[in-house]
């Protein structure tokens, strides 16, 4: 045999396998090869194309746990750029509660005055006060009182035609009294009355500098229904309201009322004189001070006057220098 021959030919050792033993061989590499790879595509390793369906086997193999020796440690960069994170689910949103409706002020209707500001519990005993006490406690007040000082909201009216002024006030006892017009007819005016009972007026702005001396009958010291400003303290009400009880005119506790910032004794006097067209006298007396906060008369059903007393100042000291020009 030449050389060639023997180059070719298996020696025992290199004795090639008979044909039915090779298919065998092959067939149990398959298997070894698909392990292979399904374990890579568990971990991410490789990614399977979306156009080639899975095979049974193939399938099943995703799910199995892979044994732990074979487990292969993925970098975390690798890991995140192979296998993105699921996106969150969504949650569906909760039903909102219903709000409940706030009060709007402007919908609600307005309360009686006497249901604004209720008197305290301990106010009940209070009911005992009669008229007649409550209006000698008002005197009393009055009495221990020498000087103060007040806004006054007057409101007149007469006939067809009314009137109404906000007034910056100061009086002294026996009579002093200072009335300034901050708004109304006669805007900026003064009038005073020092304690010999002069009287001096100045108007407003640049007529202020002349100053006039006013007598008792000029029309320019009273209100619309013919009250001099001297005769808007409390005293001055105090003793028409007490004379009118005297001549006989009936005298009624009414319920009590808040008048501001404060709890008020409401008393009347009804009645009828021949001098005078006013039929009743009402007086909001302040529970705490029993002083006059607001005082309104009636001609019958109709109002005619309305004076309300708000910003006092009692006892701040006066000087009589305040009351002239």
């Amino acid at each position: 045999m030449s050389h060639d021959n023997h180059d070719h030919a298996p020696s025992h050792d290199e004795a090639a396998p008979p044909p039915i033993r090779q298919k065998a061989d092959v067939r149990m590499v398959i298997p070894i090869l698909m392990l292979v790879v399904t374990s890579l595509l568990v971990y991410g390793l490789v990614k399977p194309s979306d156009s080639s369906p899975l095979t049974e086997r193939e399938k099943s193999s995703e799910h199995s746990p892979a044994p732990a020796e074979k487990a292969v440690e993925i970098p975390a960069a690798k890991a995140e750029e192979k296998a993105p994170a699921p996106e969150p689910e969504k949650m569906q949103p909760m039903p909102e509660k219903p709000k409940a409706e706030k009060p709007n002020p402007e919908k609600m209707e307005p309360k009686p005055a006497g249901e604004v500001m209720k008197p305290a519990p301990a106010a009940a005993a209070q009911s005992t006060e009669t008229a007649a006490k409550i209006f000698a406690d008002a005197k009393a007040a009055w009495d221990a009182l020498q000087d103060y000082h007040c806004q006054i909201r007057s409101w007149n009216k007469l006939e067809g035609t009314e009137d109404l002024k906000i007034l910056d006030f100061k009086f002294k006892k026996p009579q002093l009294a200072r009335s300034l017009v901050v708004k109304g007819i006669n805007e900026g005016s003064t009038v005073t009355r020092d304690g010999e009972g002069t009287m001096h007026g100045k108007k407003g702005g640049v007529l202020g500098l002349v100053v006039l001396t006013l007598k008792e009958d000029d029309n320019r010291i009273r209100n619309l229904r013919g009250k001099k400003f001297y005769q808007a303290d409390w005293g001055t009400m105090l003793t028409e309201f007490g004379n009118e009880i005297a001549r006989g005119w009936t005298l009624t506790r009414q319920p009590d009322e808040p008048f501001k910032e404060s709890m008020c004794y409401v008393i009347q006097v009804d009645g009828k004189d021949e001098n005078s067209a006013v039929t009743q006298d009402k007086f909001w007396i302040d529970q705490t001070t029993h002083i006059i906060r607001c005082r309104t008369q009636n001609e019958g059903d109709l109002k005619v006057n309305d004076a309300q007393y708000t910003d006092i100042e009692l006892n701040p000291g006066l000087t009589d220098d305040l009351f002239t020009l």
